[in-house]
């Protein structure tokens, strides 16, 4: 394919860091999780950082206290993706596109954020470099994180052109 040679540099270079608010309850979507972490390792760096979920009730005073504890996960060097609804949503080649574009950024890697059962908030999605969506459909926070990671490991497949995407 005509970008496999850069996906080794972008391995090599970025670093993919994934937040989000609260672990995952379900043992059936962590051993998902598990086993797409476990695959993602073998294309480079990759790390899970869990903010501990709030315990208010109200949603915008949730959001607001788990934006702190989030916030203090990003790495400063990194391009910030929050997930939303409200996103730009890609085909899962376009997805590869979008992260190879990212690649060549001059960041040092790319930090995706999920949020808890309130969602992130228009404050946290504001700040973002990029916001996407998985779907129009609504997710569970858990599905979601499963629904990222497989299609980081299918997007690296595709980059380097590997049979994983057919």
């Amino acid at each position: 394919m005509k970008f496999a040679n850069r996906v080794v540099s972008y391995c090599a270079l970025m670093k993919l860091v994934l937040v989000w608010i609260g672990r995952t309850r379900d043992s059936r979507l962590q051993a998902l999780e598990n086993d797409f972490l476990e695959r993602l390792r073998r294309f480079g760096g990759v790390e899970t950082r869990v903010v501990k979920e709030s315990t208010r009730r109200e949603p915008s005073v949730a959001r607001a206290d788990e934006r702190d504890r989030v916030e203090e996960k990003i790495p400063a060097a990194s391009v910030l993706v929050a997930l939303d609804e409200a996103g730009t949503q890609y085909s899962s080649r376009e997805f590869a596109e979008f992260l190879e574009r990212l690649s060549i950024s001059g960041k040092r890697g790319i930090t995706f954020v999920i949020g808890g059962a309130h969602g992130l908030g228009p404050e946290f999605t504001d700040r973002a470099d990029y916001v996407i969506s998985l779907s129009r459909m609504t997710w569970t926070h858990e599905m979601a994180r499963v629904l990222l990671l497989e299609q980081l490991y299918r997007a690296f497949n595709i980059t380097r052109g590997y049979p994983y995407h057919k």
